[in-house]
């Protein structure tokens, strides 16, 4: 059974133009003779893949399945059309004309409606492949606990010698396995200067500065200088004056005993603070963090009680409201704060070496001989796309259509 060169010669050809900025980026250029043996044997085991499926009675799909794939397929495409309609749409083009642009321009790429159909088709015959051959195959506890004091050995060594790693990882929503010594968990509500505010104050704060360094020089002027730093401590005040009225609002409820979290959906404009997992959890925030500006940092470490709060702070962003939650609890995590993280990991790495074996021994059992000079880049480039990459025989290839391939 021949399986052609088709999509194989085009991935050759997309390396090989992107070889020179590869090199560029990463100082050596791709290996582009062996990319040609991955690339053919990558195509060869996706069709023994697919024979396989076939064999199992994996891909008789009814007519209803098969519509749900397509219709994945063309939400896809939708979604796709709509993430680049605003590269492609001109002054005074129509929503379809641009729409047109994109389908063109996606078409160029081979990225057209019928190439994701029979993507999502092969991609839920995979998935099906997998749940065969994960059929068999139980995950057992030891695996799971081995796994997870890997996780905690790992992140005890990274977090104690690079705290901000730890801070990143908690704002980016990563699973966390351990935490390190001294910090704490603080809320706010942050009132937002404009764009243009921000850079207005951005140059005043640079003016105060300036103004205060000199005032340290031999032969200073002080009286000018002291004049200068008090108008620029005006202009800062007046600016950020409607910010201070607002909070005058808030810390007056504060004061009458209202909540401080349930201030923050109505007043808080960070919208950090409004989203998982900070919404939750708060910043964590200690004495030697980076990620925070200065200001917003030592105001929140001098909070001396959960339950306080403090002055309003000054940043370039705005004004601040910091509410101290309380202390993070260091040391490693429970393992049920992350069971369900740690079995979907090792799920998935169990499932790639299970399958990956799979396929190796489909790979294995059949007769194979890759035909590698007819895969073609740069120069040697020509149509010889129809030609075949692989012969893959077997008994159950020798009864199979001799058209029957995946390329």
């Amino acid at each position: 059974v021949e399986v052609p060169v088709g999509q194989a010669q085009y991935d050759l050809e997309y390396y090989a133009s992107q070889n020179e900025m590869y090199a560029q980026y990463y100082g050596v250029p791709f290996d582009l003779e062996a990319l040609k043996e991955d690339i053919a044997v990558y195509y060869v085991k996706l069709y023994l893949i697919q024979r396989e499926a076939e064999a199992l009675g994996l891909i008789d799909y009814t007519d209803e399945e098969l519509a749900e794939i397509d219709a994945r397929a063309e939400a896809m495409f939708e979604e796709t059309l709509t993430q680049y309609a605003d590269y492609f749409r001109g002054e005074g083009m129509t929503e379809e004309q641009t729409r047109r642009a994109v389908i063109d321009w996606m078409a160029a790429q081979g990225f057209t409606l019928d190439f994701m159909k029979e993507s999502e088709l092969q991609e839920e015959t995979l998935r099906r492949y997998e749940e065969h051959v994960m059929a068999g195959v139980d995950i057992t506890d030891e695996q799971l606990q081995a796994y997870y004091d890997q996780k905690v050995a790992a992140a005890t060594e990274l977090y104690d010698a690079v705290p901000s790693e730890f801070e990143n990882d908690v704002l980016s929503g990563q699973p966390i396995y351990y935490v390190p010594e001294g910090f704490r968990s603080v809320f706010h509500i942050l009132l937002l200067l404009s764009s243009e505010e921000q850079a207005q104050l951005q140059t005043l704060q640079g003016r105060l500065s300036a103004a205060k360094e000199a005032l340290t020089a031999e032969g200073a002027d002080t009286d000018a200088l002291n004049e200068e730093i008090a108008a620029t401590e005006g202009e800062i005040e007046a600016l950020l004056e409607p910010l201070y009225q607002r909070i005058a609002q808030i810390t007056a409820r504060l004061d009458a005993g209202e909540d401080f979290m349930a201030l923050i959906p109505e007043y808080n404009e960070d919208p950090g603070m409004m989203n998982e997992p900070t919404r939750t959890n708060g910043y964590y925030v200690s004495a030697g963090s980076q990620m925070w500006v200065p200001e917003f940092r030592d105001a929140a470490m001098a909070l001396e009680n959960p339950g306080d709060w403090s002055e309003p702070v000054r940043t370039a962003y705005g004004l601040h409201l910091i509410y101290y939650a309380g202390e993070v609890e260091s040391g490693p995590r429970a393992y049920e704060t992350v069971a369900d993280h740690v079995t979907d990991e090792v799920y998935d790495t169990v499932s790639a070496e299970t399958m990956e074996a799979a396929i190796q021994a489909l790979y294995d059992g059949a007769d194979v001989t890759l035909y590698l000079e007819n895969l073609h880049y740069g120069e040697e480039s020509g149509d010889e796309a129809t030609d075949s990459a692989a012969d893959a025989d077997d008994e159950a290839a020798e009864e199979a259509d001799e058209a029957a391939a995946v390329g």
